[in-house]
């Protein structure tokens, strides 16, 4: 199993490689991405794109872990644009590439749960509150919609549960994060658009 850090995670912005062009992309400025673009993130600091995703490497491309990258769909095969992906690795080299739902509501904030564990998963309010995202099948993920609140959420899952204090403010989406033993929680941020030459 890899070691992920716990927490929230702060997502870098970095520099670009030989035959590529990389740029930020804060949803206001710089360079747009592909109009068929995939939009990816590896989950995890330990080797980040360390595997293939899809049958094709970015390993060489020094992108960073826990922040999507738009990359055109014409990369990878067989894969649709305008999606949204984490992959996470799990064990033996092997990564969990899990498909998110869309998000629909600007004006809400999205909670996101992703379940690369092998049992389902949850998030409800802490101290006996409601669900937030009820069960959430193993190598699934799922959305709720909520308005902008200040909460303690619980993520529940097979072998144990963890709260976190959360601000929740509209465009400023959350991702909750359960692998093997470890559950986290990152801001859902935006980095480079790739562009292979």
């Amino acid at each position: 199993m890899r070691n992920l850090s716990t927490g929230v995670i702060i997502a870098a912005i970095f520099c670009a490689k030989p035959g590529l062009t990389d740029t930020t992309d804060t949803g206001l400025y710089g360079t747009p991405p592909p109009a068929d673009s995939v939009f990816i993130r590896w989950i995890g600091d330990d080797a980040p794109w360390s595997e293939p995703v899809w049958g094709s490497s970015l390993a060489e491309r020094d992108l960073p872990a826990n922040t999507y990258i738009a990359i055109s769909a014409g990369f990878f095969t067989n894969i649709s644009p305008g999606g949204y992906y984490s992959i996470i690795p799990i064990e033996s080299a092997q990564v969990a590439i899990i498909s998110e739902p869309p998000r629909e509501r600007a004006s809400k904030v999205h909670l996101i749960l992703l379940n690369a564990d092998d049992s389902d998963a949850s998030v409800v309010v802490s101290g006996g509150g409601p669900g937030v995202i009820d069960e959430v099948a193993p190598k699934t993920a799922a959305i709720r919609a909520v308005n902008p609140v200040t909460a303690t959420l619980q993520v529940v899952a097979s072998h144990g549960s963890k709260e976190f204090d959360v601000t929740l403010r509209r465009g400023q989406n959350i991702t909750f994060v359960v692998v093997g033993d470890d559950i986290m929680m990152i801001p859902n941020t935006f980095g480079p658009v790739v562009v292979a030459k």
